[in-house]
């Protein structure tokens, strides 16, 4: 273990060093602000014996507190039991915590949900529609840094604001735009109070309300962190500076703020370099200046340096470089257009990397806005796929505001990539379930264990489910060949087609397979009581079917009859193969169903007493409605779920992240077919290092319980034999158990995780009940569910049932949409009946619309014929056909249903479709390059491969690279120009540069092109020419 002075100097040991009282650290770039922070916690438990669970180090970003966290795990500072329990965390992360802890106080379940930024946007545009504003005038994007904004302001409905700003520096004025925006705000928080949720801006908020009324709260978190320390203080807003006022124990004030008034580039979230004035105003810190900078060549800095200055106000702590010994001139280049823009970055990149030994991943590609990176994006998408592979530049591209990069185009794009390459396991998955799901969790999971037993691909077992009844009842088996047929029949029209007609045809078949409910007509269905005996009558055919006993159906002769017969006979043969007879009976005016010539048969009808009958009571009259619940609960029998081969297990750990956490219990039980325990396997495992108290709390696993038992290197390969080749069913096990077991069998036992099949209860969850909490505590509230040890043991047995919980939801939601094709029938006869008044009968009588929207009536043949002939039949079908119609211009339907937001989505990735059609020659691009394009620009960043990086410079906070191109360096690009601009807008610019500028360490060049827009001769970036003249060499085209 490292002296914690080595390496280190003066003025960051003087910071390191020092222990009680305020202290702020001015830290330019390139100073090493995250060492002295580091350092410091090291040096507070080595030095000052401060336990570390008395720490809490907060930071903006996920990657800012993993970097954080590895340093201090790493063990050259503390070693691994001295370094347990310091909290280090986003202000989020540890808002959340409080929060839950005390919920009650605020007036919040302890469960209570957290939308991320998708549920956010899903909120945000129910706002727009149900208010009927347009989307084009407030994109989600600007409408979500307005709502952040507002609320870390403490914005309130009442306080006559009159102006929003943008992430993009646009200023939204005017009466009616506020009002619209007002509205929607007020509309969005009424949404999230129905759900008891918060989203990220309220998590500080909330924080900050207890805080300051509950002094027992207040004075618990005092008394438990003894030691605050906050990195890039100088992007705090006031919410964030009144928690750590709240959370710093008086008259202590151990609070270290490590800042830089010159790298504030966040005002339109609220954040502003005057709470680092402020800071010294109410804390009388010390203050220590970090002067040695360690990253940029000396001119890199100096020229930095001379434009910074320029601000009103910034940092005038002169920084000293290290590197002086060589240094690269800094080059602006002025050019014509994007076009030669693009061309000349791709020259500079060839230049470093085929002449100065340049690795790809040394160089990055800065810009102001998305926008001006779009050309250079194509450029080398187009170049790429020129040239031979030893001369591709490899790029990520970090953020970008297009819809190629939503979950829906993924969706779509996943069609594609399984038309064209059929061996994309991840594709295959994604395109099965999309628009409608076609396979649940279990049985995706079963298919996975099937490939994986036999050693082939998920996308030749889905053609096999055929083999396998004993998994995959008929529904499914029916679904898959569907999906399947449809993707044959796609792949009939591709030839001789260009990508835009290709996405045309996937998007008019893609229609026919959408879900014909809306979500919240799904529910009501679920909350709809059950009808008397419809189990009981589904049990009968059930077991008549299994016998393969002959059925025999006997009806009359009108509309709704016909119907129900012809679904019942339907299904039974074409599902089932069942042996069917029907016969018709003017007299009648019901439905029965015999089994095997005896005198007791199923009868549809009004309520009635005959003893041998088994009678399914109706509500509405309406015997095709029931015929369908009848059907759909008989196949839901047949879908049963086989758990043969499911085994759920916990791991009980110190730590909660999966790269440091340690295995101190493992717990799995087997099931069996039912989904009942069948086999279980417990055992506590020795740590390397001692349970910290909060671990010991949170298992009720103590020091000494562990002290004898055998280490994880001991225990791992028994406990690997008893899960492996198993479907592994767990909460959160995706992203955290499944890791550590990867991590600990390459370190222990020398060999891969290779189990891909596995249930992840929290996504299952997080799918079902969207806008719910899908913690582990809160499912078992949810189910009244007993939590009766904390254990590995506890766990594993309420995980069972929380999972058996959420597979019975999914089959009850599944068995209610399913056998949608027989809809249309069901709307001929609440038609009939003239049966669409009741709230049920609206909701089946609209998806049937919805059906027959994207299905063409005429699908049914004979069977309509034949009914056209019933009196009133073919006026009926007519009115049917014409309510479709009217049905589609309905706009009042559209624009609160899935339909917009199915409308919107499309459109919007044919236009960006069309536009990356424009960049590239129409005729040559095929299905093949798209793909290639598409999954280029959806690849994960990956830090350790060597490939180019484009990104915003908002984004580049905190990164370094060997050399930074920075595109777009034109007035009204960067610095943004609008109307009414001010001084201090103007000079946050300015910052926003100077941290681009800081990012190089080694060569600097800009680019300025003269005419960006058509029509439209542009000058060179004020910022620019506030670089002296000797430190920038200049290059213009002709």
């Amino acid at each position: 273990m490292e002296v914690l002075s080595d390496d280190l100097n003066g003025k960051q040991v003087e910071a390191v060093e020092h222990f009680e009282k305020a202290i702020l650290v001015i830290a330019g770039p390139g100073t090493g602000k995250t060492k002295v922070i580091t350092h410091r916690i090291a040096h507070l438990i080595r030095h000052h014996n401060v336990s570390p669970e008395q720490i809490l180090a907060v930071t903006f970003t996920n990657k800012a507190a993993q970097e954080m966290l590895d340093r201090v795990m790493d063990g050259d500072l503390v070693d691994s039991d001295g370094s347990r329990g310091v909290r280090i965390h986003t202000f989020h992360a540890f808002c959340v915590g409080l929060i839950r802890e005390f919920a009650n106080e605020i007036g919040l379940p302890r469960n209570f949900a957290i939308f991320d930024q998708e549920m956010q946007d899903a909120i945000l545009v129910e706002c727009i529609r149900e208010q009927q504003t347009s989307q084009f005038n407030f994109p989600l994007p600007s409408l979500r840094d307005i709502l952040g904004s507002y609320k870390a302001k403490f914005g309130n409905l009442d306080s006559g604001i009159t102006e929003f700003e943008t992430y993009s520096g646009r200023k939204i004025k005017g009466g009616d735009e506020i009002e619209a925006i007002q509205n929607l705000i007020s509309a969005y928080q009424t949404k999230l109070d129905a759900h008891h949720a918060l989203d990220f801006t309220d998590l500080i908020a909330k924080s900050v309300g207890l805080l300051e009324q509950n002094l027992v709260v207040r004075e618990k978190y005092q008394r438990e962190l003894k030691f605050i320390l906050v990195d890039e203080y100088q992007d705090i807003n006031e919410p964030q500076y009144q928690l750590l006022r709240l959370l710093c124990c008086q008259p202590e004030n151990n609070l270290m703020a490590v800042a830089d008034s010159d790298q504030s580039i966040y005002s339109w979230r609220g954040s502003d370099p005057k709470f680092i004035s402020q800071f010294k105003v109410d804390y009388y810190p010390k203050v220590v200046e970090l002067t040695d900078h360690y990253r940029c060549y000396k001119n890199i800095l100096d020229a930095a340096r001379s434009v910074i200055t320029k601000n009103s106000e910034y940092n005038t702590i002169d920084l000293n470089s290290h590197r002086v010994t060589q240094q690269n001139p800094i080059i602006h280049y002025t050019l014509r257009d994007s076009d030669q823009e693009a061309e000349h970055v791709i020259k500079i990149i060839r230049y470093l990397t085929e002449e100065c030994d340049y690795k790809f991943s040394d160089i990055a590609v800065f810009y102001r806005s998305h926008l001006v990176a779009n050309k250079l994006e194509n450029r080398l998408i187009d170049e790429n796929q020129s040239v031979e592979e030893e001369d591709i530049i490899p790029f990520q591209r970090i953020g970008g505001e297009i819809s190629f990069r939503e979950q829906f185009a993924k969706n779509v794009v996943a069609y594609l990539n399984f038309v064209e390459w059929r061996d994309m396991p991840l594709q295959a998955e994604r395109a099965i379930n999309f628009p409608q799901r076609r396979l649940d969790d279990v049985s995706l999971a079963r298919l996975k264990l099937l490939a994986q037993s036999q050693g082939v691909q998920f996308c030749d077992i889905i053609e096999q489910v055929d083999d396998y009844p004993q998994y995959f009842g008929p529904l499914t088996r029916k679904s898959v060949a569907q999906f399947l047929a449809q993707i044959d029949e796609i792949k009939s029209k591709l030839e001789e087609k260009n990508v835009v007609e290709i996405v045309d045809e996937l998007f008019l078949s893609l229609s026919k397979w959408r879900l014909p409910y809306l979500d919240s007509e799904v529910l009501e269905l679920r909350s709809e009581a059950e009808i008397p005996n419809l189990q009981e009558a589904a049990g009968v055919l059930y077991q008549a079917i299994i016998q393969q006993k002959p059925i025999r159906i006997v009806s009359g002769d009108d509309i709704d009859t016909s119907c129900a017969v012809y679904i019942i006979q339907q299904v039974l043969s074409e599902y089932l193969d069942a042996k069917i007879e029907v016969e018709k009976e003017d007299s009648l005016d019901n439905v029965q169903i015999s089994i095997d010539e005896s005198r007791s048969f199923i009868q549809i009808s009004p309520p009635s007493t005959p003893e041998n009958l088994l009678i399914i009571q109706i509500r509405y009259t309406v015997l095709s409605i029931v015929a369908l619940k009848l059907c759909q609960r008989l196949m839901a029998k047949f879908e049963d779920q086989n758990f043969e081969d499911f085994i759920v297990y916990d791991l009980a750990t110190v730590g909660n992240n999966p790269k440091w956490a340690e295995i101190i219990e493992v717990g799995a039980t087997k099931l069996d077919q039912m989904g009942n325990a069948l086999e279980s396997r417990h055992q506590l495992v020795k740590p390397t290092s001692w349970i910290p108290p909060t671990s010991v709390n949170s298992y009720n696993i103590s020091n000494q319980m562990v002290a004898n038992k055998s280490p994880i290197a001991e225990v791992l390969p028994n406990f690997i034999n008893f899960i492996d080749n198993q479907v592994l069913v767990g909460h959160n096990i995706a992203d955290f158990d499944n890791e550590i077991i990867r991590r600990d069998m390459v370190k222990y036992l020398n060999r891969e995780f290779q189990n891909a099949a596995y249930c992840d209860v929290l996504a299952v969850a997080q799918r079902l009940y969207p806008r719910q909490n899908p913690s582990f505590e809160a499912l078992a509230e949810k189910f009244n569910i007993i939590e009766e040890d904390a254990r590995p043991t506890g766990i594993v047995d309420t995980t069972l049932k929380i999972f058996r919980q959420l597979v019975n939801e999914d089959a009850k939601r599944r068995e209610l949409t399913s056998l949608a094709e027989f809809l249309p029938l069901v709307g001929l006869a609440i038609l009939y009946r003239s049966e669409t008044t009741p709230k049920y009968n609206q909701i089946l009588y609209r998806a049937s619309l919805r059906y027959l929207r994207n299905n063409q009536i005429q699908s049914y043949g004979d069977f309509l014929t034949s009914i056209t002939s019933v009196s009133e039949g073919e006026k009926l079908i007519n009115q049917l056909a014409e309510n479709v119609e009217n049905f589609k211009e309905s706009s009042l339907d559209f624009r609160k249903s899935q339909d917009v937001d199915w409308e919107e989505r499309t459109l919007g990735f044919m236009k960006d479709l069309s536009n990356f059609e424009q960049n590239f020659d129409a005729e040559e691009i095929g299905i093949a390059d798209f793909l290639k394009y598409f999954n280029l620009i959806n690849r994960e960043p990956e830090a350790d491969k060597d490939e180019l990086t484009l990104m915003t410079i908002h984004a580049a906070k905190g990164m370094e690279y060997r050399a930074v191109i920075i595109m777009g360096m034109e007035d009204g690009v960067f610095p943004i120009r609008y109307r009414d601009q001010t001084r201090q807008e103007i000079e946050e610019d300015r910052r926003l540069f100077y941290v681009g500028m800081t990012r190089a360490k080694e060569r600097l060049y800009f680019t300025t092109v003269r005419q960006r827009q058509e029509n439209r001769v542009q000058a060179s970036s004020m910022f620019i020419d506030e670089i002296p003249g000797d430190l920038l060499k200049s290059w213009a085209s002709k």
